[in-house]
């Protein structure tokens, strides 16, 4: 065994290990690259052969039209391009042609034939026709047909000018116009319908084309340019072929390197087994040398150190014996050591894993690693599986973090900018997600985790990798929110409590509104009437902040404004939405009069009031009079004490800051049962005051107002018992071009109407300037309920308004 040749030595296995993975590669590649540029060539061919053809087809259009109009402008027409020329007229279903030019008499009957049989079906203004070696060009005139011969060259010179792309001009009925005719039925099959085509197609005399085809519908006419398999790929061939040489040339160069590389390892390698079977049988003498630097010259010295060893321990065999021995016996006990203390070592080592894991892993953030490809690592926290209910190893970040479209779009752009080094990572780490959010507040399945973002950076202090730290922020928002209803109730039961009276006055007249829309067959326009009723309730319960209420009134003005049935169908929605929106009225007012302990059946009077009364009564005033006036009527500024509340909170809300409501005349007494119709609806003006009257604040004060918008009441007594009550604001006024411009897209002649006219249409229904729907205002319901509320009193409105300076409404309601 010890002489006997081994054919896979140590160098073959290298040469053929070498070899064969080169092979692998350079094959790879070719037919990877075989396959992408046979791909792309043909979609190259394809797109070209496409506009070829839709070219063609401009061409052939645009010059058809050039010879018509030709054609068209004289009937004498002398030009190169025209062979023959002639009229057909037709009288009474008789033909009778004209002809300029006879100097094609031969053609005659059969150019008689082919114009009258297309003067019986003429579908379009201008026809052509194969003709021998012309074209029949017909021309469609109010009195007959135009027509005349045109040679084919002036259509297809363009095309025989080609020299990639060889060109058929036919059409469906298999008339060839130009082009190889025995390829014409062939590529007439893959026509499929009126739009452009590419196809490849194969079987046409036994020879392989890449075509595409285009019509032209004016004319009747498919053209297809086309190109044969071998001659498309002729050059891709010659690339190929060239490549597998230069691949072959390149594997015999590195068969040449990987010999002389196998060589340079494996002689000193076999060098020193020489010596070993040398020292094996007893030689001791000489030396290996190893001309390399590497681990075989120190193996080499190695071997020549151990054979002076060996001999200068024969010399002294019993001292060796002994030596050895006590070798022996440390080696065995180092051994034993050695084991004991890398066993320990590893039992450290596997504690402290341990407790750093266990450590991780009982953190409530989650925590994982994602490079610049956007996918995450395999480091990652148990944490993570729980807060996204998937294991991020593999995954892409936005999937992972459940993004939308529109926030994988700005988290890739965030990701390319931040890997790419262009901001410090201080802050470009805050232009990425902060936070992503699952649900809506409420539903079972809300989650809000918060995101922050560490840099993981290389040995030259390049970003490699982001560290993602999640937490779970779900429970603290969740205890913001109950805050935030929390603090909403107390603000809608201490609003209730402040204008208890002004309240139940709108419960009843929104049970009233309810009551009068069931009764369906007084009302003609059903649709409306609801609109107005569920839109007051929508504005009046949001006056009270009772948000649950806002919410189902809202729902159901949706529903009714998206119903497109019969009217049966139409009172089936109503008479539904109005039994669910008592339902959860009832349930609301139960509550709100559980915390009030009280209800509307209570009747308060303030202190003042109680001891007027009895300075009254005891200085012997009429007492039923005066019952009548301070029990059965209410100060008119009761009305009023709601809305100081809506636009305060208004003002919040849309960021317009506002001056206190200014209620002047709020001591009249009157019977505030009487219009609560009215001071109900008040709302809607109030909100679209504020929303689109009142200006921003940038806008208030470039114009030269104060930064606080003010609304102001005025209230007083006419002779005829007449409550004159006037909104005024000093706003940006009602822009009656606005006005004029709705009423132009609704098709309201408006041409004979004042200013003032045109601005009363705002209390029309469905009728708003906003140019988009907001919370407060926008749906063109609102201001058409108060003109409803003054009708039904029998009352009058008017309307000032100054562009720039502000709005007046002026009511007056009969007491």
């Amino acid at each position: 065994m010890a002489g006997k040749k081994v054919f896979f030595s140590i160098k073959n296995k290298i040469v053929l290990t070498l070899v064969v993975l080169l092979i692998c590669v350079t094959g790879f590649n070719l037919i990877y690259s075989y396959k992408t540029f046979k791909n792309d060539k043909e979609r190259y061919i394809f797109e070209n052969s496409l506009r070829s053809s839709e070219l063609a087809n401009k061409n052939i259009l645009e010059c058809i039209k050039r010879q018509s109009e030709l054609l068209a402008a004289t009937s004498k027409v002398k030009s190169e391009q025209f062979y023959l020329t002639g009229n057909l007229l037709s009288t009474d279903e008789s033909f009778h042609f004209i002809y300029n030019d006879n100097s094609f008499e031969i053609y005659e009957e059969r150019i008689k034939k082919i114009v009258r049989q297309e003067a019986k079906q003429f579908k379009s203004e201008i026809k052509i026709s194969p003709f021998e070696k012309h074209l029949l060009l017909m021309l469609k005139l109010e009195n007959g047909i135009r027509f005349a011969l045109v040679s084919k060259e002036v259509l297809t010179e363009p095309m025989a000018r080609d020299s990639l792309f060889a060109y058929i001009v036919t059409d469906k009925a298999k008339n060839i116009y130009y082009g190889e005719k025995s390829l014409t039925p062939g590529f007439l099959s893959i026509v499929k319908a009126d739009v452009l085509q590419s196809s490849q197609i194969t079987n046409v005399n036994n020879k392989a084309y890449l075509a595409s085809y285009s019509q032209i519908k004016q004319l009747g006419l498919i053209t297809f340019s086309y190109v044969s398999e071998e001659k498309a790929f002729a050059l891709f061939k010659d690339i190929l072929f060239q490549s597998i040489s230069f691949s072959v040339v390149i594997l015999g160069f590195f068969l040449v390197v990987a010999v002389l590389f196998s060589s340079k390892i494996t002689t000193p390698i076999l060098q020193i087994i020489d010596k070993t079977k040398e020292i094996a049988e007893g030689n001791f003498e000489g030396t290996v040398e190893v001309s390399t630097r590497d681990e075989l010259q120190v193996l080499g010295s190695s071997v020549n150190n151990m054979s002076s060893q060996i001999m200068k321990l024969l010399g002294d065999k019993q001292e060796m014996i002994k030596e050895l021995e006590i070798a022996n016996t440390m080696l065995d006990e180092y051994n034993e050591n050695l084991e004991a203390v890398v066993a320990e070592r590893t039992k450290e080592l596997q504690e402290a894993n341990n407790f750093i894991t266990a450590m991780i892993n009982s953190l409530d953030q989650g925590l994982f690693v994602f490079d610049k490809s956007k996918q995450c690592l395999d480091i990652f926290t148990k944490a993570c599986e729980k807060l996204f209910n998937k294991v991020p190893t593999g995954l892409e970040v936005s999937k992972l973090l459940d993004l939308t479209q529109n926030q994988v779009e700005a988290f890739e752009k965030w990701a390319n900018i931040i890997f790419s080094n262009m901001m410090p990572f201080d802050a470009a780490k805050n232009l990425g997600p902060k936070s992503v959010t699952h649900s809506n507040y409420g539903e079972a399945d809300f989650q809000h985790i918060e995101l922050e973002y560490y840099p993981m950076n290389d040995e030259e202090g390049n970003l490699q990798n982001i560290v993602a730290v999640a937490t779970d922020k779900t429970s603290e928002i969740e205890a913001e929110e109950r805050f935030k209803e929390k603090d909403a109730y107390v603000t809608m039961i201490l609003n209730i409590i402040k204008n208890k009276k002004a309240f139940y006055d709108f419960i009843d007249e929104m049970d009233a509104m309810l009551t009068n829309l069931a009764d369906f067959s007084k009302h003609e326009d059903l649709s409306n009437i609801a609109m107005i009723a569920f839109h007051s309730m929508n504005g009046g319960y949001a006056n009270y902040s009772i948000k649950h209420l806002v919410t189902v009134a809202r729902d159901c003005e949706s529903q009714i404004k998206s119903f497109s049935g019969d009217r049966g169908e139409l009172e089936s929605l109503i008479e539904h939405l109005i039994d669910t929106f008592k339902t959860e009225q009832q349930k609301i007012l139960a509550e709100i009069e559980e915390q009030l302990a009280a209800s509307k059946d209570k009747v308060e009077i303030d202190k003042s009031d109680l001891a007027e009364l009895k300075a009254k009564v005891e200085a012997g005033e009429d007492a039923k009079a005066l019952f009548h006036e301070y029990f059965e009527k209410d100060k008119v500024s009761s009305i009023f004490s709601p809305y100081a509340e809506l636009v305060k909170q208004i003002s919040v809300q849309i960021n317009k800051p506002m001056m206190p409501l200014i209620i002047t005349g709020g001591d009249i007494r009157v019977d505030t049962n009487k219009i609560k119709e009215f001071s109900s609806s008040l709302v809607h003006l109030f909100r679209n005051s504020m929303d689109h009257g009142i200006e921003a604040t940038e806008q208030r004060l470039a114009e030269g107002k104060p930064k606080e918008g003010v609304i102001s009441i005025t209230c007083s007594m006419q002779d005829n018992h007449m409550l004159r009550i006037v909104i005024q604001d000093d706003g940006g006024g009602i822009h009656v071009k606005k006005i004029r411009e709705v009423l132009e897209k609704k098709g309201i002649d408006h041409s004979g109407l004042n200013d003032k006219d045109a601005m009363m249409y705002i209390f029309q229904p469905d009728f708003s300037t906003a140019e988009e729907l907001t919370e407060l205002s926008g749906r063109g319901v609102g201001m058409s309920a108060i003109a409803q509320a003054i009708k039904n009193l029998h009352g009058r409105l008017d309307l000032r308004s100054e562009e720039g300076k502000g709005s007046k409404f002026i009511f007056e309601l009969p007491v």
